[in-house]
């Protein structure tokens, strides 16, 4: 029989292992939305966006996000900061009548 301690270091490789396979995969849609949804409000980012604003939009809104985030996900750092100055606008509701 194996030490216990042995048996918790398999189990704990395991799980790295498996962690490690989840980070080396694309992002889906289930993943983002589940994640989206257990960000902690808190102060706004440079671009004044809140995460509330992120949680609450509409789903073709969340979809552009999504999308954005997986380009991101998908392309290399240091082409981060040409990317994110692609111009790429998502409308994101803040305050007052949505029917604008």
């Amino acid at each position: 029989m194996e030490p216990l301690e042995h048996n918790a270091h398999k189990i704990n490789n395991k799980q790295m292992e498996s962690e490690a396979e989840k980070l080396d995969r694309p992002i889906d849609r289930e993943e983002f939305n589940k994640e989206i949804m257990n960000i902690k409000e808190g102060l706004p980012g440079e671009d004044n966006v809140r995460i509330c604003y992120i949680k609450h939009c509409e789903e073709s809104t969340k979809q552009n996000v999504f999308e954005y985030i997986k380009k991101m996900s998908e392309t290399h750092p240091e082409e981060w900061n040409t990317f994110t100055q692609s111009g790429f606008v998502i409308p994101l509701f803040k305050k007052g009548a949505r029917d604008v």
